[in-house]
């Protein structure tokens, strides 16, 4: 008797061993293809315009290093928060 592969698409996801496997590859996709300024700048739009939130990334990325603005993207909300709310007032909008 012939045996017959499961069909597969380019939807399917690959197998994973583990839960937080599949949530990784498949929910965050894009969090190591984009700069730190990019990632704060698409965050910040969740409080700001676009366009106020990438002039406070850019404050924000020639203010800090990039080893700072990854530490400063795994902070908690309140403190991201915090701190762009300083850069905000620097604008002077």
């Amino acid at each position: 008797m012939l045996k017959y592969a499961p069909i597969m698409n380019a939807l399917t996801p690959e197998p994973s061993e583990t839960d937080s496997d599949c949530e990784y590859k498949f929910v965050f996709p894009l969090r190591h293809e984009v700069s730190p300024r990019d990632y704060l700048k698409f965050i910040l739009t969740v409080w700001y315009c676009p366009e106020t939130s990438a002039a406070i990334a850019d404050l924000m990325a020639n203010s800090y290093g990039e080893a700072q603005l990854k530490e400063l993207l795994a902070s908690p909300m309140e403190v991201l928060l915090f701190k762009s709310r300083k850069f905000f007032l620097e604008l002077d909008i």
